[in-house]
C-alpha cells in the first residue's frame, strides 16, 4: 500500500501540500526497506533471545521493540495508527518521527544498509516538519 499526500495531511492539516507530497514519496520509498530491516533484525536476534543465558533478557527486549516498531510502521502505512486511544487513526508525522527514529537507534553501530539513505532522508524531513510545527505553535502562543 502506498500513502498519499492526503494520508499525510489526514491528521496534520497544518502541513502544506508540497511537503505532504514529499513526505509521502519519502515514506513510500523507505517503508519497504524499513520493514525488511526490522524483519531481518527480529530473525537475527531471536536465537539470542531464546538462549536462556545471562544476555537473553536483553535480546528479548530488543526483539520486542523491533516487533512493536514494525507493527506501528505498518499501522502508519495503512492509516490505522493511533497516537493514543482517543485519537483517530491515520498517518501521524509525530508518530512516524518516533518510529523512524527507533529504527535508526536500533541500527546504531551497524554498517550502512542499502536503504539507510532513504530512512535518513525521511527522518530529516519528519524532524524538520515537526520542528516547523512547534515553531508555529510557539509563535501563536507568544502573540
Amino acid at each position: 500500500m502506498s500513502i498519499t499526500s492526503a494520508d499525510v495531511r489526514s491528521l496534520s492539516h497544518w502541513i502544506d501540500e508540497a511537503t505532504a507530497t514529499y513526505i509521502a514519496d519519502l515514506w513510500n520509498t523507505a517503508y519497504p526497506g524499513m520493514r525488511a530491516t526490522l524483519t531481518e533484525e527480529i530473525k537475527r536476534v531471536t536465537p539470542f533471545a531464546e538462549a536462556n543465558d545471562e544476555h537473553s533478557d536483553h535480546w528479548k527486549g530488543h526483539a520486542i521493540r523491533a516487533k512493536n516498531t514494525r507493527k506501528r510502521l505498518a499501522q502508519l502505512d495503512n492509516g490505522t495508527y493511533r497516537g493514543c486511544t482517543r485519537s483517530p487513526g491515520g498517518f501521524s508525522i509525530s508518530g512516524a518521527l518516533t518510529e523512524v527514529s527507533a529504527i535508526v537507534h536500533m541500527r546504531t553501530g551497524y554498517l550502512a544498509g542499502p536503504n539507510d539513505g532513504n530512512v535518513y532522508r525521511l527522518l530529516a524531513e519528519l524532524s524538520d516538519s515537526t520542528a516547523a510545527r512547534h515553531a508555529q505553535l510557539a509563535a501563536v502562543s507568544d502573540a
